[in-house]
This record gives structure tokens, C-alpha cells and sequence, in this order.
């Protein structure tokens, strides 16, 4: 009887993990995609219209393995935006055309970032799931907290913080990514942007 309630746990077990793993594609990966497929083809059409044609963009994708208890492949993690073309050596026509490339796609990751974090808040519900270990509790910022406040109460956020609903951590993940690629590193939309901003002598 023993070994027969140790295989129904497991079964349990690997039941429980595949509802997990399809609410999380359904909720974080189909959504997180869609906003990047999305903002490179934003990207595309702006510049196009300007005579440009940079191609799209194509995420670096990196299984991630979480350690809760048992160790779980966590199959939608992005470590990277590469683009199809070489944006250090297209003929860029002016500066404005050169910013406008580099911010097309962080702001829009950062606007669809902040509606699915607002509908993921309004999507997690009041009552605790059972948990295993102490939550991670995620740590809105500030424009964020500033815009749920308006929708719900702050004591409500705050809860809702300690268990979001995938959308929101796809939201919050988008967020994240968008201001990362706003840092001006060679390589990164940043770079880009302050060349805009100062010119090559000013970079030089």
C-alpha cells in the first residue's frame, strides 16, 4: 500500500506539473511572445516607412531550472533580443531615424509590460494558494503601484504581490527586459539612443 501511495503522489505530482506548465504557456509564454513579435514588427514597419528595412528581432531562448523542492525545467525564459541585421552598419539617414529604432521596441515592451501587469494584479486572486516554501514576492515599481492604487486598494497590491498571476509576472518580466535594453552598452538600443542623442563626436 505504501508503494501504491507513492506512485499516486507521483502521479499527482506529474499531473500538477503539467497544469503548471500549460496555465504558464498559456498566461506567460503566449502572451511574452506576442508582445515581442509585436514590437518587431513595429519596429520594422516605422523604419520601413522611412527607407529602412532592419529585419525582425529573434529572442535568445534559455531554460531555466527552478529549484522548489524538485528541480523544474522552466522552458520560457529569454536571455536575449538578437536582431537580423547588423544595426551597426545600415546607412542611417539622419539621428531621428537612428533614436526611433532604438525606442520603438524598449517602450513597447514596457507599455504592453505595465497593461499585463495591471490585468494580471486585477487577475490574481485574494486567496492564499497552498505553498511548500515562503513565497518570492515580487516588488512593483513605482508606476505601477501608482497606477493599480487607482484600480484597488494599496493593501490589496501589496497581497496580490506575493502570489501574481503569470500575466503579471510576464508584465513585470517585459518591464524588466525593456529597461535593460535601455542601458547604453554597444550591442544594446541604449547605445544606439545616446549616439542619437549626442552624435558620433560626442560618443567618440
Amino acid at each position: 500500500e505504501d508503494i501504491r501511495d507513492v506512485e499516486r503522489a507521483r502521479g499527482l505530482g506529474d499531473v500538477y506539473k503539467r497544469q503548471v506548465l500549460k496555465a504558464a504557456f498559456a498566461n506567460f509564454a503566449v502572451p511574452f511572445s506576442g508582445a515581442l513579435l509585436l514590437a518587431s514588427r513595429l519596429r520594422r514597419r516605422l523604419l520601413k516607412r522611412m527607407g529602412l528595412d532592419v529585419g525582425h528581432v529573434v529572442p535568445g531562448v534559455l531554460p531555466i531550472l527552478v529549484y522548489g523542492g524538485n528541480g523544474v525545467v522552466w522552458p520560457f525564459g529569454i536571455f536575449a533580443l538578437f536582431n537580423q541585421r547588423q544595426m551597426s552598419a545600415l546607412p542611417w539617414p539622419d539621428r531621428r531615424t537612428l533614436a526611433i529604432s532604438a525606442l520603438v521596441i524598449p517602450l513597447t515592451l514596457m507599455a504592453l509590460g505595465l497593461a499585463y501587469t495591471l490585468v494580471g494584479l486585477r487577475l490574481t486572486t485574494l486567496v492564499a494558494p497552498s505553498f511548500d516554501e515562503v513565497p518570492l514576492i515580487i516588488q512593483l515599481n513605482p508606476i505601477t503601484q501608482i497606477l493599480a492604487s487607482l484600480l484597488m486598494p494599496a493593501e490589496e497590491v501589496a497581497l496580490r504581490s506575493v502570489w501574481l498571476h503569470p500575466l503579471a509576472l510576464a508584465g513585470q518580466s517585459l518591464m524588466v527586459f525593456g529597461w535593460i535594453l535601455l542601458i547604453p552598452v554597444p550591442g544594446l538600443p541604449g547605445h544606439r539612443l545616446l549616439t542619437a542623442i549626442v552624435g558620433p563626436e560626442g560618443m567618440m
